[in-house]
């Protein structure tokens, strides 16, 4: 049996998780997201963590696969990601080798709700069908869709999302949203979202935009 690390990168906590090559996940932990000096200690606090674990646990590194992790942001498919506003970078570099760099294992990347949507699909509340769509809500707001096995790309590899638009002031709001790094999803149904709202839709998101899903996503975690 093979094994391998899992990373869901947010803005607010980094998740891990170590997996069996057969999707049973074995253990998991969570460390801050450092955005301080524009988001540099992102990877490296990533590294040490799984380092940390494979030490402290006795893994043997040939028993690993790799790691994958999702990332709040545009991935090409080579590796490179295309900025990320949510985590303080504001430049283009691949994420697979810098990881890969630091930690000594094959890294492979992609957009977080696109990895969480296909993480639906094996094994959360989309298993046994091929097509699924996923919404997160976290620092921000994402959306992945799975057709046919295959993720339902857009523009930049970014998911077919729009947390980028603005949306007028709405009285409900419906949600599902990841409850642990496989995907097991809840429904937070007619959350009533006035008053959460008031101090939010008139502060810009990520993109410099107002009135954007993301700033509703951080009213209603607030």
């Amino acid at each position: 049996m093979k094994y391998g690390f899992g990373v869901d990168l947010g803005g607010t906590t980094v998740k891990l998780a170590y997996f069996a090559e057969n999707g049973e996940m074995i253990e998991k932990w969570e460390i801050p997201t450092d955005k301080s000096n524009d988001g540099s200690n992102i990877l490296p606090d990533i590294a040490a963590s799984i380092k940390s674990y494979i030490a402290e646990k006795g893994i043997d590194p040939a028993s690993l696969l790799g790691v994958g992790i999702g990332v709040p942001g545009a991935v090409l498919s080579n590796g490179d990601v295309n900025k990320c506003n949510n985590l303080g970078w504001d430049l283009v570099f691949n994420i697979e080798k810098s990881l890969s760099d630091l930690t000594g294992l094959p890294v492979k990347a992609g957009n977080d709700a696109n990895v969480a949507a296909l993480g639906e699909c094996w094994q959360g509340a989309g298993k046994g069908s091929n097509s699924a769509v996923m919404l997160t809500l976290g620092t921000g707001v994402g959306s992945g869709i799975v057709l046919d096995g295959k993720i339902c790309r857009a523009s930049m590899f970014r998911t077919a999302r729009g947390t980028a638009i603005t949306v007028p002031r709405m009285d409900r709001m419906f949600f599902v949203c990841a409850g642990n790094l496989l995907g097991i999803s809840k429904i937070i149904a007619g959350m009533k979202i006035d008053d959460v709202i008031e101090d939010f839709e008139g502060t810009p998101c990520g993109f410099k935009r107002t009135s954007c899903p993301d700033q509703i996503a951080r009213a209603l975690k607030a």
